[in-house]
């Protein structure tokens, strides 16, 4: 839709809805002035006829009943007894019933004669009911009897609906009587219709409220009244339901259909929300209606209020408005033509602003630039390709000197003279220039090349200034070094490059599609890229690929090539689609990287992300999924399952003494000989440090689980040669099986673990089965864990210190530092019960600090008191302890305690002294800062003499198990001489452990060893008993 067409239909929206909303708002108005007036007419047609029979009532009151007759029986009445009342009740009815008959021709239905108690004496119309109170429901009589004055109402107590004109009878001042007129008003209603004969037809009906009925009580009162639709707390009555119509236009056979069009009107009035509204406000209510295209009525609601000022009743009409129907006619037609002729002055409007824009939109939509200047060189019109090439906004051009602003490059602007422009000087000589030589200048400074023609603008036969029509051509200026540039990237290109036309046949290829393809250019130009097709893509594939680009306009993804030697490569392909200004495809380019080596690089980081680096074989990861798979298949099969838990035994050893080259070395040796056993039935993986798993899905393939684990153990028995050490290997194999140890992975990893657990502690280099009470020891090593790491937290360690003698002088010379744990359940436990679990657990550096710190601690109070303890020896774990960590500790221990390091001993085992566990420099390190260095349980290691005399040792603490039996023993006698002989030879001091008798010490003491400790000397004691043991042996050693 262009602009001057939505210009012209919001113009004639807009007209045509203020004319519509006028026009309406006028007929509107109209509707209403006639409405206003019609209910004015029924308003005061009605007070004549309520007038009317006032008169009426009135003249035969004064004329026929107010009679010295009458008067005479009234006042007889008073005072006659009441069974004579019936008699002067007969004379009284012979004496008005010709009077009540006049008033029945003139449709004055009630006539009641009514005694000054408010009783009703006599009713002409229903002579059978008497003495009926009726001052007590009719507030007229009420009001007549008290004010004895002329009351008039709408009613509804004793009788139906109607009108009341009631008349007090005075005799000398003396109420006698109480004279009661009743009109219905179907009557009333008829009299206000007769004057509106002039419309073609024309009803009326009388609504009365549902509660009023039950004040009414004429039997079957139900009858006269029907539900109307208009409000469903009304009803009708149905005598007054009878439409009036002008018998000149209708006859009796008309009734059927009048009834038919108020059931018509009445159906749609019960559905107006504001006829419910205006009823509930207790108003009138006017509308028209119209139930066919020529037929119209003006309903009126008029409220109708009784004697006490509340609505109970509605006077509906239905009056024939002719006069609604040509005014809306001549609406329908007004508006019409009035749209018409503005759809009219719209299409003028139309032409005149399409003209107006076409030669706008010539200047706008041009692609060259067009500027028109006056005489003076001042811009007038510009248009949005000139502002767009020159980098101006329009108001910024409009009433500027074209010259000066960008025909002239800034740095020649003179203010004191400026040379004439060439291109108004050809103007003014009515010529017409074209150059393709000119040079304007954009805003932000940089050249433009131009092609430019002006002419001059002519105007009544004068020169009236310059059209100047010009184009950028600093494009075409720079395309061909463009080009030529390009065509280098284009062959120099690192992905390779394809062009082809709007035909698919190759126009371009650059160097890298060479090298990529095997193509030369020469081979594939003309050609469709589909020689490079591997037919590893469906059809459906190219289709999406060309619905994404003629769509889109670019297409990227992975493709399978195929090279020119056959072989196919993965490759990255970007087309875009070219386009030209009219959108029209001109062709493609395509660029292509080969994923070869991504692909490789992708692979390898899978298998990185599946398989350990050390061993290549699975890793954990890869085997928990292998697991979890299997057990699904398995479970499906009602197949059973083996899960073989690996560990090589003492490695930690062998990492920590050869180093860690020799233990990645002896890993892949020992997952090289798995791979032996591992089949198309079997899955091996490292699980992690030096633990493995197997896991065996075909026991009739492989055999037995056990069959399996013996021939792991006996391959792994097999000596392994690693840089020039030839070690001994064994494992620990844990086996559970599925589903009988366990239904998922988690629960058969934890059991074999379990099983695994066990093998060690049964001597290592065997293989064990799980049963549930593994799980309950693997349960209660979780407890011990979890206390102990608590028992560190909330201070349930304690040590308990062994007091060390000199054989020579039975002095104390020292203590051993000894941990315990006090067991808020268990007591007190000594370290076997939960050293193991320490260590597995990964505790043994925090407990091995919390004893230095309690050791010195402990020391530094004592020395404080004067007591010569000696040196308190610390046991250390230096297997499970980084050198660096263990010296700083040590040395902020003593620090912090206040005490130096020559108070402090430091046992360790033999397996600490190998030379890879921690450097002689650092043990030397240590001995120099002031500690003792001993070797706790000599003689049941694996150290050499070489490695004894390298490092610092200070003492050597002979074993319990060589002391035990040295009385009985030769051969533990002769060990432990050999011992200390050699230590004397060494200088290093030599200390027993377990001494446990008197001969035991004695023998000692005559082989020359040092000093001993063992429960013959002492009990480890607590700390608070250190200070009485000291003075006591002081005292006895004296």
């Amino acid at each position: 839709m262009n602009r001057s067409t939505l210009i012209t239909l919001v113009f004639i929206g807009i007209s045509e809805t203020i004319l519509l909303l006028g026009l309406w708002q006028w007929f509107a108005l109209q509707s209403a002035q006639q409405l206003t007036v019609l209910r004015s007419e029924l308003t005061g047609s009605h007070s004549a006829v309520v007038e009317s029979y006032r008169h009426l009532t009135s003249v035969v009151l004064r004329q026929n009943i107010d009679r010295l007759t009458i008067r005479n029986l009234l006042t007889h009445i008073q005072t006659t007894p009441p069974d004579q009342l019936p008699q002067l009740r007969g004379l009284l009815y012979r004496e008005l019933i010709l009077t009540y008959r006049i008033l029945r021709d003139h449709h004055v239905q009630s006539l009641q004669i009514i005694l000054p108690s408010g009783d009703s004496f006599l009713r002409f119309e229903r002579p059978d009911i008497i003495t009926e109170n009726v001052s007590a429901k009719r507030l007229t009589v009420r009001r007549a009897i008290a004010t004895r004055s002329f009351q008039h109402g709408f009613e509804t107590g004793m009788s139906l609906p109607s009108s009341r004109y009631v008349y007090p009878l005075l005799d000398k001042e003396k109420l006698i009587a109480i004279i009661d007129f009743g009109v219905d008003t179907s009557n009333t209603r008829r009299r206000v219709f007769a004057s509106f004969r002039n419309a073609s037809r024309n009803a009326h009906q009388l609504i009365v409220r549902r509660d009023q009925l039950d004040m009414t009580p004429i039997p079957d009162v139900e009858k006269i009244f029907r539900p109307t639709v208009l409000h469903p707390e009304f009803v009708a009555q149905i005598a007054a339901d009878v439409p009036v119509f002008n018998k000149h236009h209708f006859d009796q056979t008309g009734d059927t259909a009048l009834n038919d069009w108020v059931s018509q009107l009445d159906n749609y009035l019960g559905k107006l929300t504001k006829l419910h509204d205006a009823i509930a406000k207790k108003t009138y209510f006017s509308d028209y209606v119209c139930v066919q295209l020529n037929t119209c009525f003006a309903i009126n609601l008029s409220p109708i209020a009784n004697t006490e000022n509340h609505v109970i009743a509605y006077s509906v009409s239905y009056i024939d408005a002719p006069n609604y129907r040509q005014d809306t006619i001549y609406f329908v037609l007004l508006g019409c033509i009035a749209s018409l002729l503005i759809i009219a002055t719209a299409f003028v409007f139309k032409g005149w602003l399409e003209s107006k824009q076409y030669l706008h939109a010539i200047t706008e939509h041009m692609a060259e630039g067009l500027y028109v200047v006056t005489n003076n060189g001042l811009i007038v019109h510009v248009n949005q390709a000139a502002t767009d090439i020159l980098g101006y906004a329009r108001h910024q051009l409009i009433g500027q000197n074209a010259h000066r602003l960008f025909h002239l490059h800034p740095a020649t602007v003179k203010t004191d003279e400026v040379l004439p422009c060439i291109l108004q000087i050809a103007a003014y000589s009515g010529q017409i220039l074209h150059t393709e030589e000119e040079c304007f200048y954009h805003r932000d400074g940089h050249k433009i090349h131009v092609s430019l023609t002006a002419s001059p603008l002519k105007s009544s036969h004068q020169i009236a200034g310059t059209i100047v029509l010009f184009r950028d051509v600093t494009q075409a200026y720079q395309n061909q070094l463009h080009l030529k540039q390009a065509d280098i990237a284009f062959q120099n290109f690192g992905e390779a490059l394809l062009v082809t036309d709007a035909s698919v046949n190759i126009q371009a290829v650059n160097t890298a599609f060479t090298d990529i393809t095997g193509y030369t250019e020469l081979e594939v130009l003309g050609k469709n890229p589909r020689l490079l097709s591997s037919g590893q893509q469906n059809d459906t594939f190219y289709a999406n690929l060309w619905d994404t680009l003629n769509h889109h306009g670019h297409w990227q993804g992975e493709i399978i090539n195929r090279h020119k030697n056959g072989k196919l490569f993965p490759a990255w392909l970007k087309i875009t689609a070219v386009f030209n200004e009219k959108k029209h495809i001109l062709g493609y380019v395509a660029i292509c990287r080969d994923l070869s080596d991504l692909h490789q690089k992708d692979d390898l980081l899978r298998d990185l992300a599946q398989h350990d680096q050390l061993t290549t074989l699975a890793n954990r990861s890869a085997f928990i999924e292998k697991l979890k798979e299997t057990i699904i298949i398995a479970g499906q099969n009602h197949q059973e399952l083996a899960l073989l838990y690996l560990d090589i035994d003492r490695f930690k050893r062998i990492n920590d003494t050869l180093g860690h080259l020799v233990g990645d070395a002896l890993l892949k040796e020992i997952a090289q000989r798995l791979r032996t056993l591992v089949n198309s039935y079997s899955y091996c993986a490292r699980i992690g440090g030096d633990e493995f798993s197997i896991l065996i899905n075909d026991f009739y393939l492989s055999g037995p689980p056990s069959q399996v684990a013996q021939q792991i153990l006996i391959l792994v028995r097999e000596p392994i040669c690693i840089a020039s050490n030839d070690l001994h290997i064994t494992v620990s194999i844990g086996i559970c099986l599925f589903p009988q140890d366990g239904t998922d992975g988690i629960s058969l990893l934890k059991n074999a673990d379990a099983a695994m657990y066990f093998a060690k502690k049964q001597g290592r280099d065997s293989y064990c089965y799980f049963n549930p009470d593994m799980a309950t020891d693997v349960a209660r090593r979780f407890t011990v864990e979890s206390s102990l790491r608590r028992a560190l937290s909330e201070n349930q360690l304690r040590l308990f210190y062994q007091p060390k003698i000199a054989l020579s002088t039975n002095r104390v010379i020292g203590f051993e530092a000894l941990l315990r744990w006090q067991h808020p359940e268990q007591g007190l436990l000594a370290p076997g019960h939960f050293l193991d679990e320490a260590r597995d657990a990964g505790l043994m550096p925090a407990l091995t600090e919390w004893v230095v710190h309690e050791a010195a601690r402990a020391s530094a109070e004592w020395r404080a008191a004067g007591l010569p303890v000696g040196r308190i020896a610390c046991n250390l774990d230096a297997l499970v302890l980084d050198a660096g960590v263990l010296k700083n500790m040590l040395l902020q221990a003593v620090k912090s305690a206040g005490i130096t390091a020559d108070d402090l001993d430091l046992e360790i085992v033999e397996t600490a002294m190998s030379p890879t566990t921690q450097t002689s420099q650092f043990w030397h390190d240590l001995v120099a800062a002031g500690f003792k260095l001993a070797i706790d349980d000599f003689g049941t290691g694996e150290s050499s003499l070489a490695r004894l005399k390298e490092l610092p040792v200070n003492a050597l603490k002979i074993d319990r198990r060589f002391v035990r039996d040295i009385e009985q023993d030769g051969n533990d006698r002769a060990i432990v001489r050999t011992i200390v002989a050699m230590a004397k030879a060494l200088g290093i001091e030599t200390i027993a452990e377990g001494v446990e008798t008197q001969a035991q010490l004695d023998f000692l003491r005559e082989l020359g060893a040092d000093a001993a400790q063992g429960y013959f000397i002492s009990h480890p004691m607590p700390a608070i008993e250190v200070a009485e043991f000291v003075k006591k042996h002081l005292t006895n050693s004296t």
